[in-house]
């Protein structure tokens, strides 16, 4: 776009620049190429004065963490991923070459961001955050000087989080972390997905997670072409192993860009409308399984996962447990599980009055065509 900008003649521009795609060349098979900006120092900061910084928080990618009475910004400190995941197309954005904002930048903008905006979490959204461990632990004393919560929503390497590192994390203000793990099958981790993780690392970076103080939500990827219906029921067994606080379970999104979605449109397991569909909605079809299959198993590990087996109320925590029921039903009011399973931890927490109030709306909502059918699937109690 600058160059663009700085152009004397922008439609002799447009026909050598090797990233801008035109009718022309698209006819011509033209390839178009990245011009990146090797020294992200180069960017400037952006000019937020131009946004409403009160509302700011209103951010769904914000207030999915954090809540609406402190300030927060999603900051990107490298740009680059070396790894091949095949669910993934960040590298056809950022390439898989790593580029870095110098720690003086980063810095910089740090205080920029608590000083002129009053930020008290920053989110960090780097496709490779953990690519060097020396420069995360200075990034993480940075935070420590000025004071700044912080955010991983972006899921870091699993690998490069020994304790020490999680130690650093934690002491730096991290409160609530995403872990990557994908999948429990690790043949589908290691021959589909292309990516070198462990479960035994997996149960690992939670556990100390939890002992930690770390709130972490585990994602986690089903129906990738290739995947069969035992690798899924190994996943769902070998997911209650990993003790998490909460699981986000996703049906495989062919992202224009990933491997997925090459071999997806190669062999015909893209539905024509699935473009722009996001990861919630099962839109690849394989001799493997149907939509609908993924669509269902989907919804029943989330279930399995966060409600039946949730780890926070088997290992005793049931007021951690309580908040995460309780946010899903302020997303969803008639959600007779969340309802079932709040009522269960105001049991625990000695607290009969709201235990008996969730179970009236359990009983409300148990009975209803949709909810009737997982009731009797998890031999919940029918009401009365």
């Amino acid at each position: 776009m600058l160059e663009l900008v700085r152009a004397k003649n922008p439609a002799e521009y447009f026909k050598t620049a090797k990233s801008w795609i035109t009718p022309e060349k698209a006819c011509n098979g033209f390839v178009p190429q990245h011009t990146f900006i090797e020294n992200l120092d180069e960017i400037p900061f952006l000019d937020y004065d131009l946004c409403d910084i009160e509302m700011h928080n209103t951010n769904t990618t914000v207030s999915a963490y954090t809540t609406l009475t402190e300030k927060s910004f999603t900051v990107m400190t490298s740009r680059g991923c070396p790894f091949k995941c095949t669910f993934c197309a960040s590298h056809a954005v950022h390439g898989r070459n790593m580029r870095y904002n110098s720690l003086e930048r980063i810095r910089a903008d740090f205080t920029i961001f608590k000083k002129r905006y009053g930020a008290a979490t920053l989110m960090i959204q780097d496709d490779h955050f953990m690519s060097d461990k020396a420069r995360v632990l200075e990034i993480l004393e940075i935070l420590k000087e000025l004071d700044l919560g912080l955010i991983c929503a972006n899921g870091l390497a699993l690998y490069a989080l020994d304790r020490s590192m999680l130690e650093a994390f934690h002491a730096a203000g991290l409160r609530h972390m995403v872990l990557p793990v994908e999948s429990g099958s690790q043949r589908v981790l290691k021959h589909l997905m292309k990516k070198p993780l462990k479960l035994e690392v997996s149960q690992r970076v939670a556990n100390d997670c939890r002992d930690l103080g770390i709130y972490t939500v585990t994602n986690i990827l089903i129906g990738i072409p290739g995947e069969t219906k035992a690798d899924i029921e190994e996943t769902r067994r070998n997911l209650r192993s990993i003790n998490s606080n909460w699981f986000n379970v996703f049906c495989t999104n062919p992202l224009v860009g990933s491997e997925i979605h090459a071999i997806a449109k190669k062999h015909g397991y893209i539905r024509e409308d699935s473009l722009g569909s996001d990861h919630k909605i099962a839109t690849i079809e394989t001799p493997d399984f149907s939509r609908e299959y993924i669509q269902e198993m989907q919804y029943l590990l989330n279930l399995e996962l966060n409600f039946v087996c949730n780890n926070d109320m088997r290992l005793g925590e049931y007021k951690t447990a309580l908040e995460g029921l309780e946010h899903v039903i302020k997303v969803k009011e008639d959600h007779a599980f969340a309802w079932f399973y709040a009522g269960e931890c105001h049991k625990q927490l000695g607290d009969t009055e709201q235990a008996a109030a969730c179970r009236r709306r359990y009983d409300q909502y148990a009975t209803t065509p949709f909810w009737k059918q997982y009731v009797s699937k998890f031999a919940l109690p029918f009401p009365e």
